[in-house]
């Protein structure tokens, strides 16, 4: 669900002399730490801290010894450098040498040949040129390297490129053998966003696929041969190194050592992101499919079985998955089988387990503030988990496991109020006021901020400003005099939650709901729906930079603090409240010139402003890049109209019934638009798909009319 959320800030404003109205006074009753929920079964401790470990990436054991681990980093810095490094594992491990270094490819992935004991070969999955001449048109190889096995040290010379495709960006990366001997790697679909050259489900490429190929039998056409057990060996043009296909961007192979299942971790584009499983054969389904779920369904699909994720995260919580391991260690004995893997975003990890058939268990087992790029395990058989910041880290049992959680369940309780009935915030913590309220049935909103102990909003423009872990944003929702909730908004560990609190029928306190939120009926017998915490972060997600109404374009303007009105950036950058901002280009007691938002619901200004700012405030949150409304159209109020995609443009999902004819903008006709149905019609389809539970009537006549106003195009 869509939020506009009240932040509350440090600051209080006290004095009438007009050149010092207001100073800052800290916010110190704060209680919003933590989580609602039980702890988690596991946590993290961080394994030989003393090695000078910068942006890992995947680390493996080296066979044939005991005590000796590989693990590889890449930095995109000028020169694109990455390494790959051999240290011992011992607890107070402070030294590493390098094996091997490399400048202008980036390596994802590595892998140790199955008889390396005798052949030494080391195989790596990379990409480049990075920088400089060719960079516009980059490929990735999969090269075999031989190393010394006394010294550990690869020969530079040695390298002799297996496989290579074009690929420019969706890079995948993976590169394990199987329980078969075969080398599987993956790739990505090549681009940088939804498909754009139409790899996923071409059967003739390397692109978009799971490959297989035998590296010990080369013939004189290719340095690998192909495996007769691959599927499409059959099928017209096929790529015969095609295991599976349909893969938008996997990040992280792994093979189950005991049954020999082959585990892909890929990252989504809007919505999703998964976890496959991988079938001999399959389809993945991208880009018709994002996930389980249809992405653009008018597109030809290729051959294969399509196929589901094994395990699906919606962008609430998941954003950039990465793959994992099987686990078989002995030190976590319930993770005994289970597959592990987690999220470079959140720094959420799962497990799940798999009789082969179905899935059997899966569940959330930690959260961390880190940016996962991997799983390994140590050579005693301890899961590790690496950071793209800080290294290495040991997963072990959470002894805080069963008990209760300090988490607020009183709005009393937050720190935030200091008479809640009054609804009188707490020292600290200050109102502001928006220039376009989204709508939310009806219900008139007050907003607040907090910022804990000096922090600051970081000025971005007009994507959300963000504020430092303790930050929280507070929404009170009332109508008919009513108090009906308080949305919060609270970034802890560097991502952001939401949080709502039901106000009791005495309006002395609000009770916080549960994380499925709930579904009422007010008294005027109005339905009403409390978000889950998985709805509020459908709306304030990564692409809308999860902080809506603290934007440019909502705070330009003049608001009232009781003993001076002042322009809102202006003042909450003097306070101190806000960094970056340059106060200049705006009015003392007004808006600037530029960055105007009009508002959707005066009838004396310019229409299309109207619809514009409208479009920005309740649609523009998923439907921009990468934002999860994967029709075409970007709706972001900084675009000229025609790049919106919306005028004349066909719509690549339903039609409505509409025929032919049937636009997202029908010019001059609004019976033909399919964005007027969208906002009319109940049911699925209905847009948007969470928030109010019923359409803004003043909304449905604007764009009625603006529709009309405007010109077929030719």
């Amino acid at each position: 669900m869509r939020f506009v959320w009240v932040i509350f800030f440090v600051s209080q404003f006290a004095g009438a002399d007009q050149t010092n109205l207001m100073h800052r006074v800290e916010w110190k009753g704060g209680k919003l730490v933590g989580t609602p929920e039980p702890p988690l079964p596991y946590i993290t401790e961080r394994v030989w801290p003393e090695l000078p470990v910068k942006k890992p990436l995947e680390m493996k054991r080296v066979p044939g010894t005991k005590e000796f681990l590989a693990y590889a980093d890449h930095r995109e810095e000028k020169d694109s450098i990455s390494k790959l490094w051999v240290f011992r594992d011992t607890p107070k491990a402070t030294e590493q040498f390098e094996s091997l270094s490399l400048t202008n490819r980036l390596i994802y992935g590595f892998c140790f040949h199955p008889k390396f004991e005798q052949n030494g070969f080391v195989f790596l999955h990379t990409n480049g040129p990075r920088r400089g001449e060719g960079s516009k048109a980059k490929n990735c190889h999969v090269s075999r390297w031989t190393m010394n096995r006394k010294t550990h040290r690869v020969d530079p010379a040695s390298r002799k490129v297996i496989i290579q495709w074009n690929s420019n960006g969706h890079d995948g990366g993976g590169v394990i053998f199987g329980n078969d001997g075969m080398l599987y790697l993956t790739t990505g679909d090549g681009t940088s966003d939804s498909d754009g050259d139409l790899t996923g489900q071409r059967i003739d490429l390397l692109q978009a696929k799971l490959l297989r190929i035998d590296v010990d039998k080369p013939t004189d056409a290719r340095p690998y041969g192909i495996p007769p057990g691959n599927p499409f060996l059959k099928t017209p043009k096929a790529a015969p190194e095609t295991w599976a296909l349909g893969f938008r961007n996997p990040w992280r192979l792994t093979c189950d050592e005991r049954t020999g299942a082959i585990w892909v971790g890929e990252n989504g584009q809007d919505l999703w992101e998964s976890v496959k499983r991988v079938e001999r054969g399959a389809n993945y389904g991208w880009s018709l499919y994002e996930g389980s779920h249809p992405f653009y369904l008018e597109r030809n699909l290729g051959p294969g079985k399509l196929s589901k994720p094994t395990f699906e995260h919606h962008h609430r919580e998941s954003r950039s998955l990465t793959g994992g391991i099987v686990y078989y260690g002995d030190k976590l004995p319930k993770l005994a089988g289970a597959y592990i893997y987690g999220d470079y975003s959140t720094g959420k990890i799962w497990a799940g387990k798999h009789d082969g058939t179905k899935v059997t268990w899966h569940a959330e087992i930690a959260d961390t503030v880190f940016g996962i790029t991997g799983f390994a395990t140590d050579t005693h058989g301890n899961l590790i988990v690496i950071d793209d910041h800080s290294g290495f880290h040991r997963l072990k049992p959470n002894p805080a496991t069963g008990t209760p959680g300090k988490f607020p369940r009183h709005l009393s309780g937050t720190g935030l109020f200091v008479n809640t009935a009054k609804h009188k915030t707490a020292p600290g913590v200050m109102g502001y006021s928006i220039n376009v309220p989204h709508w939310t049935d009806g219900a008139t909103a007050t907003h607040h901020f907090a910022l804990p102990g000096k922090g600051q909003l970081r000025f971005g423009g007009n994507r959300g400003w963000q504020g430092p872990d303790g930050t929280a944003l507070m929404q009170t929702l009332s109508r008919d005099g009513k108090r009906i909730e308080t949305r919060v908004l609270l970034k802890q560990q560097n991502e952001w939650l939401g949080y709502s609190y039901e106000w009791n029928k005495a309006q002395t306190d609000a009770t916080l709901v549960s994380r499925e939120g709930a579904d009422r009926v007010l008294s005027n017998g109005k339905p009403w729906r409390i978000p889950s915490r998985a709805e509020c972060m459908m709306c304030h997600g990564r692409a809308a930079g999860y902080v809506l109404s603290l934007t440019e374009l909502q705070l330009n303007r003049t608001h009232d603090y009781g003993e001076v009105k002042a322009n809102q950036i202006q003042e909450l950058s003097r306070l101190g409240l806000v960094s970056g901002a340059r106060t200049e280009n705006y009015e003392p007691n007004g808006k600037s010139a530029k960055n105007l938002f009009t508002n959707p619901y005066d009838a004396k200004a310019n229409r299309t402003a109207r619809v514009r700012a409208y479009w920005q405030v309740n649609c523009a949150t998923c439907h921009v890049n990468a934002g999860g409304g994967n029709s075409q159209m970007i709706l972001s109020h900084h675009l000229k109209l025609d790049a919106t995609k919306t005028l004349g443009a066909e719509p690549v999902h339903a039609r409505f019934d509409l025929g032919g004819k049937a636009r997202i903008i029908a010019p001059g006709d609004p019976a033909l638009s399919v964005m007027l149905q969208r906002i009319i019609r109940p049911g699925p389809g209905r847009m948007p798909p969470v928030g109010a539970t019923g359409p803004d009537p003043k909304w449905i006549q604007l764009l009625a009319k603006w529709i009309a106003e405007q010109k077929p195009t030719k």
